[in-house]
């Protein structure tokens, strides 16, 4: 159990008080400290369950043993945007589709960015409604910490604007501005 250390904050003249806000600061030394050994603890915990290491085998059987899955599947004009997972990766990539063209083009590929112990998710997706760009939205390393960026359809091409601690958007009717949602 994490030591309790109240913090007392005053909000609108009342005290309110939170015996683990310290925990917040994730440069506090003791802080860490205390979520490496939460880690270790666990870890530690996990790979000791008997029969763990052939479950994780045979639900990485099942889950590598399509060619590919499609998920997220959204129309949006003359565009088909869609998740594709393809056998052995681990994060599904965006990818579009013209009109009735079977050939798919990759917009976004999360699993670029892996390096083995960091990835990048791809979180949500939302396109224009003229279809000319699409908003994405991604978090490292499986935190919270979600960043938007936006990408030409047309060309893939990422924009230079970014949108920090995103959490939704979507485009005018004129696809000239984006409503986003920060937290």
């Amino acid at each position: 159990m994490a030591p309790v250390k109240p913090v007392i904050d005053t909000y609108f003249g009342e005290k309110v008080e939170d015996p683990y806000r310290y925990m917040e600061d994730q440069k506090d030394p003791a802080v860490v400290a205390w979520m490496k050994a939460q880690a270790d603890y666990t870890r530690a915990l996990l790979d000791s369950m008997r029969g763990r290491k052939a479950f994780i085998a045979q639900m990485q059987a099942y889950m590598n043993a399509a060619e590919y899955t499609i998920s997220d599947v959204q129309v949006a004009g003359e565009y088909t945007f869609y998740r594709n997972r393809k056998h052995g990766q681990n994060l599904a990539a965006l990818y579009d589709r013209e009109g009735t063209d079977p050939h798919e083009r990759l917009l976004f590929d999360p699993n670029k960015f892996d390096t083995g112990d960091h990835h990048v998710s791809l979180d949500q997706y939302a396109p224009s409604w003229d279809v000319k760009y699409v908003i994405i939205g991604t978090s490292p390393g499986g935190s919270e910490d979600q960043t938007g960026n936006i990408y030409n359809t047309a060309t893939g091409e990422e924009l230079p604007e970014s949108f920090q601690r995103f959490e939704g958007g979507t485009f005018s009717l004129g696809g000239a501005t984006v409503y986003y949602l920060q937290r």
